[in-house]
């Protein structure tokens, strides 16, 4: 896990749930994105998906 937000850089306390997103590398490796909230997580999927 990191310790930070994968869309808005806020720290993520290492022992309290906090929602995720796998995605897939180019090279096919999973790789999991950590997220400080639900809106967060929401707002990287929206910006995922429009870059595909």
């Amino acid at each position: 896990m990191t310790e930070e937000c994968a869309e808005c850089g806020d720290q993520i306390p290492s022992g309290e749930w906090h929602p995720v997103a796998t995605l897939r590398d180019g090279d096919g490796e999973m790789d999991i994105y950590d997220f400080c909230s639900e809106d967060c997580r929401s707002s990287w999927q929206a910006d995922v998906a429009s870059d595909d």
